[in-house]
């Protein structure tokens, strides 16, 4: 019966990560549908000389373009290759919040999806509910 009372609390347990899970993801994808800004990273000062940083690669002072006008990061952490990109003159499309300047998502970026860790997480839960309710059957059974 022990085995049993396991396997039930295992699947509630699963149910309510994947759900956690979900909701995590589905709150970072609408912060950053009804807070992000689209803008293009272009850095302020091309001839001035990047300070490099051993562990994150190079800090430079960009500016986010943006149709209503732009914002200023004085110190943004950037890789290597993002950094040499900016320097000739590429501007990179990214999305940003105005709450945190240094954390953007690139163009390339995709948010993990939400709807499957979710759906998961509701059928899981189904199971746990019918694998008690089955459990509950057989002790009684059992004790009778």
């Amino acid at each position: 019966m022990l085995r049993g009372l396991t396997f039930v609390v295992g699947l509630y347990m699963m149910s309510a990560c994947m759900l956690i899970i979900g909701t995590i993801n589905l709150c970072t994808q609408a912060k950053w549908y009804f807070w992000g800004h689209p803008a293009m990273m272009v850095i302020q000062d091309p001839s001035k000389k990047l300070s490099d940083h051993p562990i994150s690669g190079v800090y430079a002072s960009v500016k986010y373009l943006e149709k209503s006008g732009e914002t200023l990061v004085p110190k943004k952490p950037l890789s290597k290759a993002m950094a040499e990109r900016l320097v000739n003159g590429e501007q990179i499309p990214v999305i940003f919040q105005k709450d945190n300047l240094e954390y953007v998502l690139y163009s390339s970026d995709e948010l993990e999806s939400p709807w499957i860790w979710l759906t998961v997480g509701v059928i899981v839960g189904f199971v746990a509910v019918y694998s008690k309710k089955l459990y509950r059957r057989e002790t009684k059974r059992v004790l009778t």
